[in-house]
């Protein structure tokens, strides 16, 4: 009899969930993989295939807007923000760190990393003057992070190793997390873990 219940309860509820749903309506149609998502001013912006990069209204999904971050057909699963720019980061070695203009969407590359492991997936600002990226690691095993600091991108050196076939894995954005004390990181693969770092001492 519980088991009837319970069942028919999830029944219920799914149900009620159902009826909230209007419709649902495609407010982008693009031959795009996007795996990046951030909101601003009222709008959903993405990153994704061949180095697309755009917003979509959400008061108006008509009023959008999509540009190229380079003539190369880059792949982005990064994508950040601070007061006054977006950031991007392409998966492919070299990787380009890309700043984006809020106002005119103008972009530059303002740092890279040219290691043949470089592979980008998340990105994280924990405020507008400090922000870390985390790539597949080198040779070596070792954490691989970029960090952004007073507005310049430099590697982060650390001694946490990783095991072998430690990664993201295909995280797209979502494996870094911050409190103001703390950040963390989830890694996959063939082994994974939820590693911790203090922001004011970076151990």
């Amino acid at each position: 009899m519980k088991k009837i219940f319970s069942i028919l309860s999830l029944s219920l509820g799914i149900t009620a969930f159902s009826q909230q749903v209007e419709s649902i309506e495609t407010i982008l149609n693009d031959k795009i993989s996007i795996r990046a998502l951030e909101l601003y001013d009222n709008k959903v912006w993405y990153t994704g295939t061949d180095s697309k990069f755009g917003f979509v209204d959400f008061k108006d999904s008509k009023n959008q807007k999509q540009i190229k971050l380079s003539e190369e057909k880059l792949q982005f699963r990064t994508l950040a923000q601070d007061k006054t720019s977006f950031y991007a980061i392409n998966i492919e070695s070299p990787a380009r760190f890309f700043k984006i203009d809020k106002k005119d969407l103008k972009s530059q590359v303002v740092f890279r990393d040219t290691a043949k492991t470089a592979f980008y997936d998340a990105l994280h600002f924990v405020n507008d003057q400090l922000a870390y990226t985390f790539s597949d690691s080198d040779k070596d095993l070792l954490l691989k992070l970029a960090v952004y600091k007073n507005g310049k991108w430099n590697m982060f050196k650390n001694n946490i190793r990783l095991n072998e076939g430690e990664a993201a894995f295909a995280a797209s954005n979502t494996n870094i997390s911050s409190t103001k004390k703390y950040m963390w990181i989830a890694t996959g693969g063939k082994a994974s873990r939820i590693l911790r770092m203090n922001l004011k001492d970076e151990k």
